[in-house]
């Protein structure tokens, strides 16, 4: 991917995430979502939109919540319980993961729309 392809990517991640599952980079496959959603965060030039997070926490954070939608946010008996712990905790801000838009509210919102 050249330079000019990320920063067309990465503004529209959240329209290609939930499909985009298989990657193919210097003749090497990447499969998942979440998978091929990091690595495009990743690649991204400095200066882009930091939608992996800033520091080792936001990271760690991000991940954490994309770990939490495959795993909480399924349908089931404990959905409603879930999702009001969701609201709890989104009461107070804007964003799960720092003070920007982040892959983690990309994964919850995908998921949850999904449904």
């Amino acid at each position: 991917m050249t330079n000019g392809l990320h920063t067309l990517v990465l503004p529209h991640l959240c329209i290609i995430f939930p499909y985009t599952h298989t990657y193919i980079h210097s003749g090497r496959t990447l499969n998942g979502a979440y998978a091929v959603a990091r690595f495009l965060c990743r690649l991204a030039p400095p200066g882009a939109a930091a939608l992996y997070g800033t520091t080792h926490l936001e990271k760690a954070e991000v991940d954490h919540w994309m770990e939490y939608s495959l795993t909480h946010l399924s349908p089931g008996p404990d959905q409603q319980k879930v999702l009001t712990r969701l609201d709890d905790i989104l009461e107070p801000r804007v964003y799960l993961v720092g003070y920007n838009l982040s892959l983690a509210d990309l994964a919850v919102y995908s998921f949850l729309r999904g449904k």
